[in-house]
C-alpha cells in the first residue's frame, strides 16, 4: 500500500479513500449490470412466449387450410395424411387459443358476477 501511494505520489490515506470509494462504485455497477440481465433475460423470455405462442395461432389456422384442402382436392393415403396432419395442427392451435382465451373469460364471468351482485 505504501508502495502504490508513493509511486502515484499520494498519501497511504487517500489511497485507502479512493480504494474505498472504488470499491463502493464496483459494487454498485456490478448490482445494477445483474438487474439489468435480470430484466433482459426477462424480456427475452416474454419475447420468445409470445413468439411461440403466436405460431402456435399459425399452426391452428394451417390445420384448417391443410383439413379443407384435404377434402376438397386430395385423394387417397394423400387426403388422409393432409387430414392428420391438419387435425393435429387444428388441435395446437385450439390449445393455444384456449390458453390465451381463459383467463380472460374467467375474468370476464367473475366482473360480470360482481357487476349483478351489487
Amino acid at each position: 500500500m505504501n508502495y502504490v501511494a508513493d509511486t502515484l505520489g499520494i498519501s497511504r490515506d487517500t489511497l485507502n479513500v479512493k480504494v474505498c470509494q472504488l470499491k463502493g462504485f464496483l459494487q454498485v455497477k456490478s448490482r445494477e449490470a445483474a438487474e439489468l440481465k435480470a430484466t433482459m433475460q426477462q424480456n427475452v423470455r416474454e419475447n420468445f412466449q409470445n413468439a411461440s405462442s403466436f405460431m402456435k395461432l399459425v399452426y391452428g389456422l394451417t390445420g384448417i387450410v391443410s383439413i379443407a384442402f384435404a377434402i376438397e382436392v386430395a385423394t387417397g393415403v394423400t387426403a388422409a395424411a393432409l387430414a392428420l396432419i391438419g387435425v393435429f395442427l387444428l388441435f395446437v392451435g385450439l390449445a393455444e387459443l384456449k390458453r390465451l382465451v381463459k383467463p380472460a373469460w374467467e375474468k370476464f364471468t367473475t366482473d360480470l358476477k360482481d357487476a349483478f351482485t351489487l
